[in-house]
Parts: structure tokens; C-alpha cells; sequence
């Protein structure tokens, strides 16, 4: 679904649960030359992004 959104070189990093017991699904991805966390609901909504830094073309 990220690549859908524009991100690229998607990871899946980690799952934690919501306040109402629904899972969040964390990925590293990236648009252009810059790196984000993002955080996705169950419901295939972007909850939370925050960049991490910068995505090298070679590098992962």
C-alpha cells in the first residue's frame, strides 16, 4: 500500500497495538532521497511519519 502513496524501498520494521487493541504495522520507506518511519493502522491508514533520515540508492 506505501508504494500506492509514493514511498519506495519499503521494510517492514515492527507491529505494536492501538489504544482500541487494533494492530499498527511500523515500516522504514522512502520518498526521493529522504527516509521515514511510518506507521500504518489496520485499516491501511497513515497514522504517524516522521523522517529518519536519507535513503542511499544502494544502501539497505
Amino acid at each position: 500500500m506505501l508504494h500506492g502513496f509514493g514511498y519506495d524501498h519499503v521494510v517492514y520494521r515492527s507491529r505494536y497495538y492501538d489504544e482500541h487493541d487494533k494492530p499498527v504495522y511500523r515500516f522504514r520507506a522512502c520518498t526521493g532521497r529522504r527516509a521515514y518511519m511510518v506507521d500504518m493502522n489496520w485499516y491501511g491508514n497513515i497514522i504517524d511519519r516522521h523522517r529518519t533520515g536519507r535513503c542511499h540508492r544502494y544502501v539497505w
